[in-house]
C-alpha cells in the first residue's frame, strides 16, 4: 500500500468525526482561528489566489475565505473529505471555495504561476517523499509567492519518541520524522529561497493542553463518550496528553516556515 493509499485507509469518515470532536467544527488541526490567524500573521492574505493542500473538513479554507475574501481552492486525496466539505461549504462562500481530489503528489494539475499563497496545516508529516511534492508547489507559485507550513518535525532523523510512538500506535497512524535541517533542506532543493522558520510549541502545547481540558469537562466528557464510546474518550485523553508532553519538552518540534519563490 502506497503512502496515499494508507493516508486515506487512516482517515475514515469515523476518525476524522473524532478528530473534529477533540478540535472544534470544521477543523481537523489544533488551534481553531487563533492558529490560522498566527499561521498567516503578516502575510497579505487579502483577495489573494490559494492553495490549501490537505484540507480536511474544509475549516482553514472557510476561514480564510469569509475573513479575507481570498479564493481558495483546496486539494485532498480522500473521496470522502472532498465530498464532506463541499457539502459543508457555507452558500455565500461557494463562489470562493472550491474542494478537488488529487491522487498525485508530483502533479496536481493546475498551470504554471497560479496561485499567490500554498499551505499546509499539520498535514505533510504524512508525506514520506516530501520533494516531489515541493518541487510541485514550487512550479504553483506566483513569482514571490509564499509556500506556508505547520509540520510535525523530530529532533532525530527517521525516528519519533516514545510519546509520540504511543500516539500513533493508539490512533493506528502513520507519520514520518523530519528534523529542521532535513525539511530546511529540501524546501532549497525544491527551488525557495529566504525560507523563514519559527518555534511553534510553546502555541501547541498550549493548544493540545485545551483538548484534554475540554474533553476532561463534564459537559464535553458526556458528549463524547455518547458519540464515540468510554475507549475513544480514554484515547484521546491519552493521545492528546501524549502530544502535549511531547511538545513541552521537545520531543516533537512543531515547526512553522515561509518558503518564497523568486
Amino acid at each position: 500500500m502506497n503512502d496515499l493509499d494508507k493516508l486515506i485507509a487512516e482517515y475514515s469518515a469515523d476518525y476524522c468525526h473524532f478528530i473534529e470532536a477533540t478540535y472544534s467544527e470544521d477543523m481537523m488541526s489544533e488551534g481553531g482561528t487563533e492558529a490560522i490567524e498566527n499561521m498567516f500573521a503578516h502575510v497579505d492574505v487579502q483577495g489573494k489566489r490559494i492553495l490549501d493542500i490537505g484540507f480536511g473538513l474544509g475549516g482553514v479554507a472557510f476561514y480564510l475565505a469569509d475573513t479575507y475574501q481570498a479564493r481558495v481552492t483546496g486539494l485532498e486525496i480522500n473521496p470522502w473529505m472532498v465530498d464532506e466539505a463541499s457539502r459543508r461549504t457555507p452558500e455565500h462562500l461557494k463562489p470562493l471555495v472550491d474542494f478537488m481530489q488529487y491522487d498525485d503528489i508530483s502533479k496536481l494539475g493546475f498551470p504554471d504561476v497560479h496561485f499567490d499563497i500554498i499551505y499546509s496545516k499539520g498535514v505533510l508529516t504524512h508525506v514520506c517523499d516530501k520533494l516531489p511534492l515541493f518541487k510541485e508547489i514550487h512550479r504553483l507559485l506566483k513569482p514571490e509567492g509564499s509556500f506556508i507550513v505547520d509540520d510535525w518535525l523530530s529532533p532525530t532523523p527517521d525516528q519519533w519518541g516514545p510519546r509520540l510512538q504511543r500516539m500513533m500506535e493508539a490512533e493506528d497512524l502513520t507519520l514520518y520524522a523530519m528534523t529542521e535541517t532535513n525539511y530546511m533542506q529540501l524546501l532549497t532543493n525544491a527551488g525557495f529561497v529566504d525560507i523563514k522558520m519559527r518555534d511553534e510549541n510553546i502555541n501547541y502545547n498550549r493548544y493540545n493542553e485545551s483538548i484534554v481540558h475540554r474533553l476532561k469537562s463534564d459537559s464535553h466528557a458526556a458528549d463524547f463518550i455518547k458519540q464515540f464510546g468510554q475507549k475513544d474518550w480514554d484515547i484521546a485523553i491519552e493521545s492528546y496528553q501524549n502530544i502535549a508532553d511531547a511538545i513541552k519538552d521537545n520531543e516533537l518540534l512543531i515547526r512553522w516556515f515561509n518558503a518564497t519563490k523568486k
